[in-house]
């Protein structure tokens, strides 16, 4: 598969994605906070605050009801210097929808992590992430700028404070680059897909030892 067409089923894929992955009375819906959860494990961050409590291989993890003071995850990274903070939404960043789904609101409050706990007290850079999985028009863009800008550099006295803006685009670039796996996909399906894509690694292409793999997969019961 060349590269524009991982491009456009990534985009695809990721763009159908709710924000969160839940079980409800009309089924599961599955979110892109997975696939920010693994991007995250893949740059070595330490999960700080997260959304959901694990749960094992072939469930899907308990979604907590709420985010935390406008933060959907908190990760720090692995010299404990730098908390990152990430705002998640899966509405198109506009000016109708900044108000309306809470972007304003839920980035002022993410600027004020507590930083007082054991694990933060060498924090000395907050960076904050709005990661939305849909796209957006200029005046959303510019809201969000006109914020950060009146937003400060500073979080208390010793803390740096930056931003960043994971769009589409953006986030499906580092899924491609960098999460090209079975973990792409919600985490009762891991397991399964894990244990495949290595056993199609082991096989040549088209031989029967290939195609009964993928007749396997045809036949799994999933979650």
């Amino acid at each position: 598969m060349n590269i524009d067409l991982k491009t456009s089923f990534l985009t695809y894929y990721i763009r159908s994605l709710a924000e969160r992955t839940r079980v409800e009375k009309t089924g599961t819906k599955f979110g892109f906070d997975w696939i920010i959860y693994n991007l995250a494990l893949a740059s070595d961050w330490v999960p700080h605050r997260l959304p959901f409590l694990r749960s094992g291989a072939d469930d899907f993890s308990q979604t907590k009801s709420e985010n935390e003071f406008g933060i959907d995850f908190a990760f720090l990274s692995s010299d404990k210097h730098c908390l990152i903070v990430f705002v998640l939404k899966d509405e198109v960043l506009k000016s109708t929808n900044w108000t309306q789904h809470d972007f304003d609101s839920d980035l002022r409050r993410a600027v004020a992590p507590d930083l007082s706990s054991d694990e933060t007290t060498e924090v000395k850079e907050v960076r904050v992430i709005l990661a939305y999985n849909k796209d957006e028009d200029n005046a959303g863009v510019e809201l969000y700028n006109r914020l950060i800008a009146s937003l400060g550099t500073k979080v208390g006295d010793n803390c740096s404070l930056k931003f960043e803006r994971w769009n589409l685009t953006r986030i499906t670039e580092q899924v491609r680059d960098t999460l090209l796996s079975a973990s792409l996909l919600p985490q009762a399906f891991f397991s399964h897909f894990s244990y495949l894509c290595a056993q199609f690694g082991d096989f040549r292409h088209g031989s029967d030892q290939w195609t009964h793999q993928l007749d396997h997969l045809g036949r799994i019961q999933l979650p």
